[in-house]
């Protein structure tokens, strides 16, 4: 799979205070490609933080035909061993700290042969073993696997072909019209998707970019100020962050040609920041790791500036209700989407029963919008998240959230189905309304009560409203149910 430009000489990668060009990436790469096994279809998991030798890793990966399969290093011991016997990996890389800090806690999983550590740009076996039997292979299709972020329940193993890989690179490119001049800064993980994608896409095309350790919103902020991009693709969570620096001002975005926002809901606080720089709206993407960019709504207006926007090229889209029949214009409904860059199922996770395809074609994306008269797609929740009270009403938390985001004072907030009773994990109990706000005025649950009182229903009101300092949030910096059940339990164990 051929992806890096072939300028050797042009600056790739600026990392730290280190220019990397091309030819030193491939040099990098071909280094790997030989410490690496050679067994075509064999999955690597590669558990390492953001570096030029994660993406060489993953490149030389794609030379041997292995299948890289990114893990993230900020899971426990004992999640990463779950995930390595879920995918039947025999092979792990991780940074050497992790391997000392594991020890033979990894060893744990029953089929793991060899683990390697990266140290100075060198791969060290750590563990080996001899006399395991052939591990299972997703298929020769297969050229990546990534997990979902698990923000409702536990991750999935989404296989990607190398078809679909293309697709998914070369749709980044013409979407984000990504050119050999294109200057961006990369803080995403680079075991999800939104930084992976970003790096292959410039790569691609020859252009430059600046990868960081995460979103350090010090360090964003210089290397924006620094480096003046062209182009800048982050989660919500990171453009507040970046917005909210000081030393941000019109200069940092003078290049701009897409700054695009996405992997959770917009809100209208930071298109108000971005538009109060730079005098225009964030585009805003909408997608699914399992099929990438399903939509973009590229330069919006102040009228459309929080819909998700309109299908990319290549992909369709359907709204669908609960019988799989197409509703109308202006009606809410589930979205389907239907691409090349479709995966082509989840490897060894998941029933054949319980795969979100339909007629083979279709994928189920479990969230519902609408569409209005100008063809866009405005979100309108996620159908698992429809909370149904035990009356058997049914309430929508972006409807009451979408009243107290406009509080003044309101920074975030979300809206989620909590177990009533007790037992804040049972999975049958009757449901309620709770409101988690991050706030810069000091609200009682009662003051924000009676703000929403004369815009809900009394059933739609949050049974009880908790004050949070920041909204917890998942490795993917997607809002996480399961977290602010943790948070819950933390606060009542508390006192």
């Amino acid at each position: 799979m051929h992806i890096i430009a072939n300028d050797n000489s042009a600056i790739a990668i600026n990392w730290n205070d280190e220019n990397i060009s091309y030819g030193e990436l491939q040099q990098r790469v071909e280094n790997y490609r030989r410490a690496l096994p050679d067994s075509q279809g064999q999955i690597i998991a590669l558990c390492l933080n953001n570096s030029p030798d994660f993406i060489a890793l993953y490149l030389a990966c794609w030379c041997n035909k292995l299948i890289p399969m990114p893990v993230n290093p900020d899971l426990r011991c004992h999640e990463i061993v779950e995930l390595l016997k879920q995918a039947d990996s025999q092979v792990l890389v991780l940074e050497e700290n992790h391997w000392s800090s594991f020890g033979d806690r990894l060893c744990e999983a029953p089929r793991l042969a060899v683990i390697s550590s990266l140290r100075n740009r060198q791969i060290r076996q750590v563990y080996s073993t001899k006399g395991l039997s052939e591990p299972e292979l997703p298929g020769e299709d297969v050229a990546l696997i990534l997990h979902t972020s698990g923000t409702s329940a536990l991750p999935k193993a989404v296989m990607i072909s190398g078809q679909a890989l293309q697709h998914i690179i070369e749709g980044r490119i013409r979407t984000a019209n990504i050119g050999s001049d294109s200057k961006a800064v990369i803080a995403s993980s680079l075991y999800h998707s939104v930084g992976l994608y970003q790096c292959l896409a410039y790569l691609k095309q020859g252009a430059q970019f600046a990868l960081l350790e995460g979103y350090d919103v010090a360090k964003m902020t210089a290397k924006v100020n620094e480096i003046l991009p062209t182009h800048l693709i982050m989660v919500v969570e990171a453009f507040e962050r970046l917005l909210g620096h000081p030393d941000i001002n019109s200069n940092s975005f003078a290049n701009i040609r897409f700054a695009c926002i996405g992997a959770d809901k917009v809100t209208e606080s930071v298109q108000k920041a971005f538009f109060k720089v730079t005098q225009r709206f964030l585009s805003t993407s909408y997608g699914m790791t399992e099929l990438s960019w399903i939509m973009v709504n590229r330069n919006p207006a102040d009228s459309d500036c929080l819909a998700l926007g309109s299908p990319t090229e290549g992909v369709d889209v359907k709204l669908i209700d609960s019988a799989g029949k197409e509703v109308a214009r202006g009606e809410v409904g589930e979205i389907i989407a239907s691409s090349p860059k479709m995966m082509t199922g989840y490897w060894r996770s998941w029933g054949e029963d319980d795969l979100p395809f339909i007629d083979n074609k279709w994928i189920k994306t479990g969230d519902l919008a609408c569409r209005d008269s100008n063809g866009l797609f405005w979100f309108m929740g996620r159908r698992k998240d429809i909370i149904v009270l035990p009356g058997g009403d049914n309430i929508s938390p972006l409807e009451i959230e979408s009243h107290i985001l406009r509080i003044p004072g309101v920074k975030s907030c979300i809206v989620a189905a909590i177990p009533a009773g007790d037992d804040l994990y049972a999975e049958l109990a009757p449901e309620e309304p709770h409101a988690f706000i991050v706030s810069d005025i000091d609200y009682s649950q009662q003051q924000i009560l009676e703000r929403l009182r004369p815009l809900l229903s009394n059933y739609k009101l949050p049974r009880k409203v908790h004050f949070v300092a920041e909204i917890p949030r998942g490795s993917s910096r997607k809002i996480s149910r399961r977290l602010l059940l943790d948070w819950l339990v933390e606060q009542e164990q508390a006192g």
